[in-house]
């Protein structure tokens, strides 16, 4: 009987021991126990007070998805394209009831799409009749084609180059100051231009040079080409321009115009779909270049300011 009791006692105190003498992680790595991982999902969502809801809520008091869309009297043209029907089919039964119910719109920033018209579009598409209201009186309207038309030129050249040729729209806007004569550094540079300037004319303009040169006109184009640069006679050659004081105003005038009728537009829209809008404009609409070349301020203060994070709140569910 003592033999089985002392049996016993020897178990339970091995029990015992091996219980309270196990080593943790703690003990024998020195690295603190790992915490299981909690997974966050961040929810981009307006604040009250920020934005029309309206645009969420269909005649029968249901939660609707906004499609935002320009409006007849908008300058820039613009519509929503977001694939809405595959993000509600990715729902479930009980996310698209708690959408439903809180009238709150949680959707992720990759599937909000827009498209916007570009900028070459819209110059395109303004007459002069249709900005009469909003270009300021030192802008006088008979310019405003050919400071359109210089807009693009300045695209296709001067971003490339140093200079605009002369041609029919640009010497007009240098008669009216608003381009201003080009300098050269050296004779090389001129001589450069000269060249450049012969080869850019057509068959028609080479035959006219050479005819004030004495020389044949009737042949191919290279050759016209060749003859007049070897003549060495550029002083009929038109000075080419650059962009004045008055130009840069007016371009920055026509951007901010751009610019500030989107802004004026989306200011009522969900924030999230503002920061959308204004990706697309930087990244698709063409004027981000001529933004930053001509330094202009209204652009600058917008993607510096992102006054659409100020009316956003972050949820983590």
């Amino acid at each position: 009987m003592g033999y089985i009791i002392t049996g016993v006692l020897v178990i339970i105190g091995i029990i015992v021991f091996s219980r309270f003498s196990k080593p943790t992680t703690n003990q024998t790595t020195n690295t603190p126990t790992k915490k299981p991982s909690k997974k966050y999902t961040e929810f981009k969502r307006g604040k009250d007070g920020t934005y029309d809801k309206s645009w969420f809520v269909d005649e029968y008091g249901k939660f609707r998805f906004p499609r935002y869309k320009s409006s007849k009297e908008s300058l820039v043209k613009y519509k929503d394209v977001s694939e809405y029907k595959d993000f509600w089919g990715d729902l479930d039964s009980n996310e698209k009831k708690n959408i439903n119910k809180r009238f709150e719109f949680e959707l992720n920033y990759e599937l909000i799409e827009f498209e916007i018209e570009d900028f070459h579009d819209f110059l395109d598409r303004l007459s002069v009749k249709h900005l009469k209201k909003y270009l300021i009186k030192k802008f006088d309207s008979i310019y405003f084609n050919d400071l359109t038309e210089f807009l693009i030129e300045y695209k296709n050249k001067i971003s490339k180059e140093k200079y605009l040729f002369s041609n029919e729209y640009t010497d007009t806007l240098y008669k009216n100051n608003f381009l201003s004569e080009y300098t050269f550094s050296s004779d090389k540079e001129k001589n450069e231009y000269y060249i450049e300037y012969i080869n850019s004319l057509n068959v028609s303009d080479l035959k006219e040079l050479s005819k004030k040169r004495g020389l044949k006109v009737s042949l191919k184009k290279q050759e016209l080409i060749n003859q007049i640069i070897e003549y060495n006679d550029f002083n009929d050659i038109p000075f080419p321009y650059i962009p004045n004081e008055k130009t840069n105003e007016f371009i920055n005038y026509i951007l901010s115009l751009y610019l500030k009728d989107i802004q004026n537009q989306i200011d009522t829209f969900h924030p999230l779909y503002i920061q959308k809008m204004w990706d697309v404009v930087k990244l698709d609409s063409g004027i981000d270049e001529y933004c930053k070349e001509f330094d202009n301020p209204d652009y600058k203060e917008i993607y510096k300011s992102k006054y659409w994070e100020e009316r956003m709140y972050i949820d983590y569910v």
